[in-house]
């Protein structure tokens, strides 16, 4: 019975951790608000066992008080930082561990672009998920047709187009559509190599001499073209008879 007297001492370590893994993650995903839950519920109960001889109105005045608070915290984390829950067998609705290290290792903010008038559910929640593990990244939705001068400065040669901005840099990272959704592997590599200070690799194809052309024609290559650029590289025509 001792032993259990001391329980607040436990709360106190078990919330102590809680709200250390929340200010140095800087989110309040499940895991840090429990163990401050729990640790201030060990506290309570603690203190209440430890000091039997409070009268009966004043310690449920004081259980009373803390359970309050405790529900004003939970609160507060959930509506500040939204915590969420996804219980998809797959996580669909979770970006990869290499995706969150990436966005939550930034130190410089990043764009996204999105140059189309609206968006799928699907692509604005994969947009969402990236902004809720970093303040430094961004999105914006652009229609191309409307905001004319800002399609010119991306060069934008279609609808759907999806660029990446940072550091004055910009790269377009994948072309969206009905068919084709944000994908979050194009979109984290993106990230990476637009952080990098190498220029992008440039690829050279040979033409002029019954080489498959790049351009989009029948059976030719402008799909790899597009995966090739999507992926960062340059891609550029080479005839060596010219």
């Amino acid at each position: 019975m001792n032993n259990i007297k001391y329980l607040y001492l436990l709360g106190i370590l078990i919330a102590s951790l809680g709200l250390v893994m929340g200010i140095v993650s800087q989110l309040w995903l499940p895991i840090p608000t429990v163990l401050l839950v729990l640790g201030l519920i060990l506290i309570v109960i603690g203190i209440g066992l430890s000091f039997p001889e409070i009268v009966v109105t004043t310690n449920t005045m004081i259980i009373t008080l803390s359970f309050l608070l405790i529900l004003g915290l939970l609160n507060f984390l959930v509506v500040r930082n939204e915590v969420r829950i996804d219980f998809t067998e797959n996580q669909v609705f979770t970006l990869s561990s290499q995706s969150q290290a990436i966005i939550s290792k930034l130190t410089q903010p990043v764009k996204v672009w999105v140059f189309q008038s609206q968006l799928n559910s699907g692509d604005l929640e994969l947009l969402k998920n990236y902004s809720r593990y970093s303040s430094q990244f961004s999105f914006e939705l652009v229609d191309p047709e409307i905001q004319i001068q800002l399609a010119k400065e991306f060069e934008i040669k279609s609808i759907g187009d999806v660029y990446i901005e940072y550091g004055g840099k910009k790269r377009l990272i994948q072309k969206i559509s009905e068919v084709e959704s944000l994908s979050e592997a194009k979109l984290t590599s993106g990230i990476q190599a637009i952080q990098s200070d190498r220029p992008p690799a440039t690829l050279y194809f040979l033409q002029g001499h019954g080489e498959t052309e790049l351009t989009p024609v029948e059976e030719g290559l402008s799909q790899a073209v597009e995966s090739l650029t999507e992926r960062g590289y340059q891609v550029k025509p080479l005839n060596l008879a010219q």
